[in-house]
């Protein structure tokens, strides 16, 4: 057995960023939408619905382990100071730094599913001649705005970082919402 008790987690900044990522595709792909929406034929517009209802639903999944993955931090031992940026890595104890493996690679396995959803979600979209193709206008401006303050943030902390993750999620959920109301 080994007298090692304590690991170091790969640096919380990695999920941080992936989620916050994805996120800012979910916005782009869901604010090109409800910009360009038109009346849809059915197909497409059937397709747009359930490929919102998907990145509806794995977005549900992602805010579940994300909690999860907030708690194993509240716990962390942060090597410089509770902040969210490259270096800062934290102390975890073997069970937490066991769950965070389990709950890192589902997480990544959903914000993958829900990148490529995204990107499906244009394509249904642009299949439709009729589809307004103006420049988008900025439909989820305050997605936008959270996320120009997440970036230029230096030393943002833990804290601070999961909650406005929580908050942009539920941003995006409100314009999911939105949209199948547009389109039921």
């Amino acid at each position: 057995m080994s007298t090692c008790h304590r690991k170091i987690d790969p640096e919380p900044i990695t999920i941080f960023m992936a989620i916050m990522a994805t996120y800012a595709a979910s916005v782009a792909s869901l604010n090109y939408v409800k910009s360009h929406h038109k009346p849809l034929p059915s197909k497409t517009r059937y397709r747009v619905i359930s490929d919102v209802n998907k990145i509806s639903s794995l977005l549900h999944e992602i805010r579940l382990d994300l909690s999860t993955v907030r708690r194993i931090f509240e716990s962390g031992d942060f090597i410089q100071g509770r902040t969210i940026r490259l270096g800062n890595g934290a102390y975890l104890s073997y069970e937490d730094f066991t769950l965070y493996q389990r709950v890192s690679a589902n997480v990544f396995r959903n914000l993958s599913k829900t990148h490529e959803l995204c990107l499906k979600l244009e394509l249904h979209a642009l299949r439709h001649d009729g589809l307004d193709m103006s420049r988008p206008t900025n439909e989820l401006g305050a997605a936008y705005e959270l996320f120009e303050h997440l970036w230029q943030d230096k030393n943002l902390a833990v804290d601070e970082a999961w909650e406005r993750l929580d908050q942009l999620a539920n941003l995006i959920q409100a314009s999911c919402d939105n949209i199948r109301s547009q389109l039921q």
